[in-house]
């Protein structure tokens, strides 16, 4: 689970993640999808923002929907060019991990406070 209270499920191969979503967050990505997929699919086919495959909502009698999103695994895209990753949010509230550079492999994922401090 995320500090957001988000599950965090990864698909047999890892190759895929499936994250549970508030409604503000899915209402949030469907204002910008078009956006979204434009930027990716048309303009920018080799960058390694995260592909997101999908965004559902379940509900079953009787239950609030769920919300969750479909999206590739960034960490299995096994270029060698990778140096960092950063998990960004556009915030600066919390948003660090704290270390040395030195302490961190090419995987650890890093926060938006980190491309400052690195």
């Amino acid at each position: 689970m995320g500090k957001s209270g988000s599950f965090f499920f990864f698909s047999h191969n890892t190759e895929f993640l499936i994250k549970t979503m508030t409604m503000d967050d899915f209402n949030a990505f469907m204002d910008l999808f078009k956006d979204y997929f434009e930027h990716i699919y048309q303009y920018n086919t080799d960058s390694i923002i995260a592909r997101i495959y999908g965004v559902y909502s379940v509900q079953m009698d009787y239950m609030d929907p769920v919300y969750f999103i479909l999206m590739g695994n960034t960490k299995q895209i096994g270029n060698e060019y990778i140096k960092k990753l950063y998990d960004l949010k556009g915030s600066m509230v919390k948003r660090i991990v704290n270390g040395d550079e030195a302490d961190f492999k090419n995987t650890a994922c890093l926060k938006d406070q980190n491309i400052l401090k690195f």
